[in-house]
């Protein structure tokens, strides 16, 4: 692989995944606004970008013991990424067709909202 590809493709990369979980960051705000009403959305923000890019911290060499803390918690974070963007993407899909279709009304209603992350919530921790 020459040069020229890894100094384009690594800030690609980074600009796709910081991409995603800002839109997925942003979904999560709003849907915890619907039940947390007081939360604050910059130590919201501040939160999950550590939370984030925990997956980064990852290649930089640390200590053992944080290092195994650093990679276990960076790929439980990355498994809880991937089924978030497809979640959150299959959602914005269904809704987008409803719009179109005239089956949803737009804006969508608070309360439509509301129920829709109570029955996301029962459906993720059932097992």
């Amino acid at each position: 692989m020459s040069k020229l590809t890894i100094v384009f493709a690594i800030p690609l990369a980074l600009l796709i995944y910081g991409g995603a979980n800002l839109y997925i960051g942003y979904r999560l705000y709003r849907g915890l606004v619907l039940i947390f009403t007081r939360i604050n959305k910059w130590v919201f923000a501040c939160v999950y970008g550590v939370i984030a890019f925990s997956y980064l911290l990852e290649f930089l060499p640390l200590p053992g013991a944080i290092n195994e803390l650093v990679t276990t918690f960076s790929s439980y974070w990355l498994g809880i990424f991937v089924y978030l963007l497809l979640w959150f993407a299959v959602i914005d899909v269904v809704v987008f067709i409803g719009k179109l279709c005239k089956l949803i009304p737009s804006p969508v209603p608070k309360v439509v909202r509301l129920c829709s992350w109570g029955l996301a919530i029962h459906r993720c921790t059932r097992f």
